[in-house]
C-alpha cells in the first residue's frame, strides 16, 4: 500500500483529493491538520488517518512523511496575520517539506499554491488572464482544460474566489464561493454556488453535469455575483 502525505487537507481543494483518494484501496492517506474538528465529516472514510500538528516542527514533519510515495502541500492563506504570513506559508513551509523530502527520497513533491497570494504576485497587470479568457471561450477543448488564476469568468467553468456581499445586512453569506456560472457579462454573472450543498450531493451534481451535461442543482443554489464585489481573482478549475 503506498503512503500518501497531503498537508493543508482542510479546504476545498484538499477535502475533494482526500474524498477522491479514499476510493484506491492501495493507497494510505495521512492529512497533517493544525485543528482536528475542521475535518470532522472526512474521519469516516477509509483508509485515511488524521494527524494533528500545532506547531511546525521539521522533526515532527519528518517522522510523518517518511516512507511515504507522494507528499502534496495544500497549505495556503487569504488573509495574513500576526501568526501567519504568505512568505511563511506559501514559502517558507514549502521549502521545508521539499528539503524534507529530498533527504528521505520521496518520489513525488506536489505544491500548489493559494488564491490569494497568486493574485497578489501579479499585480495589476492583467492582460495575460484577459487573453487566457478569450482563448477559453472560443479554443479547443484541450486548451480550456486547465486550473488557472484567472480575472474574468467563462461560461460553463466552475470558480472558486472570494466575495463581499452587497447587502451587508444578510444575516450569513458564502465569502469563498465555488460557482459553476451559467451567464456572464461585463458587471455581473450568474451561476450555481456548490458549497450549499452537502458534500455528497455536490459530487452528485457535478458528475451529472460532467457525464451528461445536466445542470440539476436546487434553486437555493443559484445566485447572482457582481465582478465589483470580487477580491481579487478568480480560481478556474476548469470546464466541465
Amino acid at each position: 500500500m503506498e503512503k500518501i502525505v497531503i498537508f493543508g487537507g482542510s479546504g476545498f481543494i484538499g477535502s475533494e483529493l482526500i474524498i477522491k483518494l479514499a476510493n484506491f484501496k492501495n493507497f494510505q492517506v495521512d492529512v497533517i491538520t493544525r485543528n482536528k474538528k475542521t475535518i470532522h465529516p472526512l474521519k469516516v472514510l477509509p483508509n485515511v488517518r488524521f494527524h494533528e500538528v500545532r506547531t511546525f516542527n521539521p522533526g515532527v514533519i519528518e517522522r510523518y512523511i517518511r516512507g511515504s510515495e507522494i507528499v502534496i502541500n495544500l497549505m495556503g492563506i487569504l488573509h495574513e496575520d500576526k501568526k501567519n504570513s504568505f512568505k511563511t506559508i506559501h514559502a517558507t513551509y514549502p521549502k521545508i517539506i521539499q528539503n524534507l523530502c529530498i533527504r528521505n527520497k520521496i518520489k513525488k513533491f506536489i505544491h500548489v499554491s493559494a488564491l490569494k497570494s497568486e493574485s497578489k504576485a501579479y499585480g495589476t497587470d492583467n492582460s495575460r488572464y484577459i487573453s487566457a479568457e478569450r482563448r477559453d471561450s472560443t479554443g479547443a477543448k484541450n486548451e480550456q482544460d486547465q486550473n488557472m488564476v484567472r480575472r474574468y469568468v467563462v461560461q460553463g467553468h466552475l470558480y472558486m474566489f472570494e466575495y463581499k456581499a452587497k447587502m451587508r445586512w444578510l444575516p450569513y453569506y458564502d465569502r469563498f464561493p465555488l460557482v459553476y456560472v451559467i451567464k456572464s457579462n461585463k458587471n455581473e454573472f450568474f451561476g450555481a454556488n456548490l458549497h450549499y450543498l452537502p458534500i455528497k450531493r455536490r459530487i452528485m451534481a457535478v458528475n451529472k453535469l460532467l457525464k451528461y451535461n445536466r445542470i440539476e442543482f436546487p434553486k437555493k443554489c443559484f445566485h447572482k455575483y457582481l465582478h465589483s464585489h470580487v477580491d481579487g481573482f478568480y480560481l478556474d478549475l476548469a470546464s466541465a
